[in-house]
């Protein structure tokens, strides 16, 4: 029977093309000049993460693997705005893939072909 696929970290943003494991990074957000109304988003156990790739910032929970179940913070130092945290909506679209709404709907597809 084939291994299940499961989670690999990446970027959680849907055009990033190069954010891989060695390329996300937890940071602070004194680090990306994120402004408090946005930082309000973090959740108490929530970490900062950054893709060094794209540039893109969200918050997640501290025991997720990177990129896991996100909430978008913004970009910082994008290539259009170098050097600036660029805000986002709280609903701006993530990779379907990073989400555990995602490993669910899989693991229930799974669960009936075995049948």
């Amino acid at each position: 029977m084939p291994k299940t696929k499961s989670y690999e970290p990446h970027c959680p943003a849907v055009d990033c093309n190069g954010g891989d494991r060695d390329r996300l990074y937890k940071t602070s957000a004194e680090s990306v000049e994120m402004p408090p109304d946005i930082l309000e988003r973090q959740g108490e156990l929530d970490v900062i993460y950054r893709c060094n790739y794209c540039g893109f910032v969200w918050f997640q929970s501290s025991g997720s693997a990177a990129g896991f179940d996100p909430t978008p913070a913004g970009f910082y130092d994008h290539f259009m705005a170098p050097g600036v945290f660029t805000p986002l909506l709280r609903s701006h679209q993530i990779r379907e893939e990073n989400t555990s709404a995602y490993w669910r709907r899989r693991q229930e597809k799974s669960r009936s072909q075995r049948r």
